[in-house]
């Protein structure tokens, strides 16, 4: 019932005005938070976002009323996008401000290309997910096996709800120095 504009455009401008949304609300308002406390308060917020994705899209609550049923996917979108550039910000600004000068060029296309592969991964981890919960209809739309199938796709979100916390409340979180604030400690190794 989705169609090609809704998906690529509506969703695609969605994106876009969320994307300034969550820059804005870190300039306003996270900036002078320690960039520990940003990445853990983000883990939670779209580990929240998924969760409460799996009510108004998994088990389909608004499937008889289309509208509502596309208003639950813009916002699950708006979300997750104001929470990305929420989380991107700070990160930019600490990998600049850890950089040996003259090696910016290079840290940033690192940065680039493990976001690359980490958006290539993550469908084909999505699918084995899918796969080993056995969430993969095979059938013809609307057969039983199909349903059953499609009901364990929220079993799929809670996991992917659950792994967003790891890396922000693990020992990594160690990594980023204390008391940065927004980004911007000087480093011990930066040249003077």
């Amino acid at each position: 019932q989705l169609d090609e504009f809704f998906m690529s455009t509506i969703l695609g401008y969605v994106a876009e005005i969320c994307a300034l949304a969550g820059i804005l609300i870190y300039k306003n308002y996270l900036k002078k938070w320690e960039t520990r406390k940003v990445f853990q308060l983000v883990a939670a917020l779209t580990c929240l976002s998924n969760l409460s994705a799996i009510p108004l899209i998994y088990w389909r609550l608004f499937a008889s009323y289309p509208f509502f049923d596309r208003l639950a996917i813009i916002i699950e979108e708006a979300i997750s996008v104001i929470v990305l550039n929420v989380n991107d910000v700070p990160l930019t600004l600490l990998v600049s401000t850890r950089c040996q000068p003259g090696n910016d060029a290079t840290v940033f296309a690192l940065l680039g290309s493990t976001r690359h592969f980490a958006n290539q991964f993550a469908p084909f981890a999505g699918n084995l997910i899918l796969s080993l919960l056995g969430a993969n209809p095979k059938d013809k739309p609307g057969d039983r096996a199909d349903v059953d199938a499609l009901n364990r796709l929220w079993i799929a979100k809670f996991i992917v709800a659950l792994t967003v916390l790891l890396p922000a409340f693990s020992p990594i979180i160690r990594l980023i120095p204390e008391n940065d604030i927004g980004g911007t400690a000087t480093s011990v190794t930066r040249a003077e």
